[in-house]
């Protein structure tokens, strides 16, 4: 029985640490049939030559489409090919699943995702960057399984071909040196949209926990121009200033809670 007990508590805990892979960040479009996070507009983030990478993304599937654009049918599931080779990314990058989110109710077919219709899973991407900067294209096939008057059509192949990996030099865009020399544990992604910025700065941030911080912006010189304090919450929290009045230039943006920090470089044009 004390057998029997721990094997279950051992699956349980393995369930758990699986279960950590990118649930911690779950962001959602409220009332969206089915989206992609980040879109493909505004792509994965910019890889940094030679460091560690580490991206999520988020994913909800349809609950019906049209089959030859004639036929309504109910999506049984989307099968997702998740082999590295296959995608385009890096040799040596890992791609590790949470099948579903919400609800419950999707499997992991190794370097396969299946999602069931109307369903949430996600994807996190790892790996060291190549030192050769450059971008290249990336393919993500999948398969559309859909119920049609109760059969199955498991003839729907489509590939989603949207998106980029970049890779760029240390210092330069968001590799500014002073940002990866520093850790922020709270923090899975921070980012200065647009840059460069000409009205109206926004500094994107990806957090795991809540915590009260301060985002300050310097110019090139170590002055401080603008400053706002704030409230990080799990997912995504951004803070705006306006910057139409700046001169053109060179800045940084850094986000502290007193105890970490992160910092960064944009561009007022």
């Amino acid at each position: 029985m004390k057998k029997i007990l721990l094997t279950a508590i051992t699956a349980l805990f393995a369930m758990q640490l699986n279960a950590q892979v990118c649930n911690k960040y779950q962001p959602t479009v409220v009332g969206a049939k089915s989206y992609i996070l980040p879109d493909s507009a505004t792509g994965i983030k910019h890889a940094c030559a030679g460091k560690p990478y580490d991206e999520i993304m988020n994913i909800k599937v349809f609950k019906d489409t049209t089959i030859g654009g004639i036929f309504t049918a109910v999506v049984d599931s989307v099968v997702i090919n998740l082999e590295v080779a296959t995608i385009g990314l890096p040799a040596g990058f890992v791609i590790s699943s949470v099948p579903a989110m919400l609800p419950p109710n999707a499997i992991n077919n190794f370097n396969h995702m299946t999602l069931r219709g109307d369903s949430v899973g996600c994807v996190r991407i790892t790996g060291i960057a190549p030192t050769t900067v450059g971008t290249t294209a990336l393919t993500i096939p999948f398969k559309i399984k859909a119920k049609v008057g109760g059969f199955i059509d498991t003839s729907v192949t489509q590939a989603n071909n949207n998106y980029k990996f970049i890779v760029d030099a240390i210092g330069t865009g968001n590799c500014f040196a002073a940002s990866i020399a520093e850790t922020y544990n709270n923090v899975l992604d921070i980012k200065a949209l647009p840059n460069p910025a000409s009205q109206s700065l926004t500094i994107n941030v990806n957090a795991f926990d809540n915590e009260k911080v301060t985002v300050t912006l310097n110019n090139i010189f170590g002055q401080q121009v603008a400053t706002v304090n704030g409230v990080l919450k799990n997912g995504a929290n951004n803070f705006t200033f306006n910057v139409a009045n700046f001169a053109n230039g060179v800045y940084t943006y850094t986000l502290s809670n007193g105890k970490n920090k992160v910092t960064n470089k944009w561009v007022k044009q």
